[in-house]
């Protein structure tokens, strides 16, 4: 019994709050249940920002967008956005301080896949690569039922979902005073290599995340 505690403890290292296993993935604080903001006025904040300090956003503000992108808001395990068919098509994965991690929506989890990540990676448009936190939304097409044949009619349902978690992360962000911008410039190739895509694995949208300057 005590071995097995002893190699559980070793398997954990507790910093700032949060849990980090051995291989780098990371448990994310609990999202935040409240923001003081309605939902009309963060409708009205809502803008494209390109221009962001250097600060990593907080584990707790990145909680918070990811649930809003696409984390449970039901006991029946189904999100806080719509997916056609009731299906789980779209994985969304972050590159965040240098590393790259797959969100794990169950449980709260940035599942670890490679370290010496760039933001730039992501993109063609350069400016991307001067934030130090980008979200990739990706559409899995051999995750739909098997009667949604053509590829072409996937990725158009895909996107529907794409959008949505878009906008909520615009939402989000708007009401904790955080930058993002939707950027359809999506670099295939260095999303694939940065990311460790599948083939079936197709990434739609990148949305840069960075705290604003003070005006």
């Amino acid at each position: 019994m005590k071995t097995m505690w002893i190699s559980c403890l070793l398997q954990l290292i507790i910093i700032s709050g949060t849990i980090a296993f051995a291989d780098n993935s990371i448990i994310l604080d609990k999202p935040f249940e409240t923001v003081a903001l309605d939902i009309v006025k963060a409708m009205k904040n809502r803008k494209t920002e390109r221009n962001y300090t250097n600060q990593i956003i907080s584990q707790q503000h990145l909680s918070t967008l990811l649930w809003a992108a696409y984390g449970i808001n039901r006991q029946d395990g189904k999100h806080t956005v719509p997916t056609a068919y009731g299906k789980d098509y779209i994985k969304i994965y972050v590159i965040y301080n240098e590393k790259s991690y797959k969100y794990i929506p169950e449980k709260n989890l940035l599942q670890f896949i490679q370290s010496n990540v760039a933001t730039s990676m992501a993109s063609t448009q350069g400016w991307v690569g001067k934030s130090r936190c980008v979200v990739v939304i990706v559409a899995d097409v051999n995750a739909f039922p098997f009667y949604v044949g053509a590829k072409e009619e996937k990725i158009r349902l895909a996107n529907l979902t794409a959008g949505c978690i878009a906008q909520n992360v615009y939402l989000i962000s708007a009401a904790l005073h955080i930058g993002t911008c939707l950027v359809a410039g999506v670099n295939e190739t260095g999303c694939r290599k940065a990311l460790k895509l599948n083939d079936t694995d197709i990434p739609l949208i990148v949305m840069p995340l960075g705290y604003l300057n003070s005006k």
